[in-house]
């Protein structure tokens, strides 16, 4: 392992909300780890299975039930072998060979009992997940799911469409692409299933509820922005990033768009919490706690990234090498770095804040 320095510093986050934390992370990651050797997209040797997926369960769903935090982190270990893979599979980082194997995951998700077509273990494994993830679903919390999974893959194709032109993205355009290729979507759906506990249609699809999810989505998406800059660096791919864009933008140096992209994200975190704390003035008891949850997956991800494999030590693609950066060095800050309360001038996300009250 090659020791390195991370090229730019990681920012203080502002995530003011309660510790917690599931209280068995080793016990589901080895069963998830055990489930992806069965399913064969990674073999034992592997460097997946460092990044503690279990973890990342435990940190960003506290409140999961025991029945449900194992099959979650199936999916965990799968969408992240999946997301490294398309870019090295042969085809998979060209739009037209991606959005054929996107369109069969996708009928998975409408036809979980159809079969596969044989030799891909990213298809089978993930109808293996989805058909155990059923049996502790309602029919309700499974569609709330298969659209976050098809708001993900669809932000997945925009990312392949953009690096296939060589194109980087206007910054309201990155935003609505990356809450969806962060696996906001489907992260937040898994929410209620992990917790036990069903959103009705009108409760899930209300516009402050629908704005609360996608605030969230977003701000993990920047948040990993400003985590994994060196991992990106890496293996090629800082182009899709908010810190290229607001050097682009900003004509400011790397340093300088770390600290417009802090700011950005505050604004977002201000405006979820306004949001949810709105929410919950009136809601019943399971939308009170849906809107109060989903902030666990920006806290976790946050404490997770400080220690995973996944960005403390990634592998060179060139040499297979594990990259030891060490952890980057976790400070919570106090108050956001922009306390504007006024909404972003960004029209694809200006909505959000229509929802507020007054």
């Amino acid at each position: 392992m090659t020791t390195v320095r991370r090229t730019l510093g990681v920012p203080s986050f502002f995530c003011p909300l309660p510790d917690a934390v599931y209280d068995k992370p080793d016990e589901i990651d080895a069963g998830a780890v055990a489930w992806m050797f069965r399913q064969g997209f990674r073999k034992e040797g592997d460097w997946l299975p460092k990044m503690k997926a279990g973890s990342y369960t435990a940190h960003c769903m506290p409140y999961v039930l025991d029945r449900c935090a194992e099959i979650i982190t199936y999916v965990m270990y799968w969408g992240g072998a999946w997301d490294d893979d398309l870019d090295v599979i042969p085809g998979l980082d060209q739009p037209a060979p991606l959005t054929v194997h996107v369109s069969r995951l996708k009928h998975i998700l409408a036809s979980p009992k159809s079969v596969v077509p044989p030799g891909d273990p990213y298809l089978s494994s993930f109808q293996d997940f989805w058909n155990h993830i059923s049996t502790v679903s309602t029919p309700g919390q499974i569609e709330h799911l298969r659209q976050g999974f098809c708001s993900y893959f669809d932000g997945v194709l925009w990312k392949c469409a953009n690096q296939s032109l060589g194109e980087l993205p206007e910054l309201g355009d990155y935003l609505i692409m990356r809450g969806n290729d962060v696996a906001g979507p489907w992260l937040t759906a898994l929410t209620p299933i992990g917790g036990g506990y069903e959103l009705t249609a009108a409760e899930r699809l209300d516009p402050r509820v629908r704005a609360a999810s996608e605030a969230v989505s977003v701000i993990v998406g920047l948040d990993n922005d400003l985590i994994s800059i060196h991992r990106e660096n890496l293996q090629g791919l800082f182009d899709q990033n908010a810190i290229s864009i607001m050097v682009r933008d900003r004509q400011c140096t790397p340093e300088e768009a770390v600290a417009e992209v802090r700011a950005l994200r505050d604004r977002i975190m201000s405006l979820y919490l306004r949001l949810r704390d709105e929410v919950s003035a009136t809601a019943g008891p399971e939308l009170r706690r849906y809107v109060h949850e989903i902030g666990y997956w920006i806290r976790g991800h946050i404490i997770w990234a400080d220690f995973t494999t996944r960005y403390c030590a990634p592998v060179d693609p060139e040499t297979g090498e594990e990259q030891n950066y060490g952890g980057y060095g976790l400070v919570w800050a106090g108050e956001p770095a922009d306390a504007d309360p006024a909404p972003l001038p960004i029209p694809q996300i200006a909505w959000w804040w229509d929802q507020l009250e007054g």
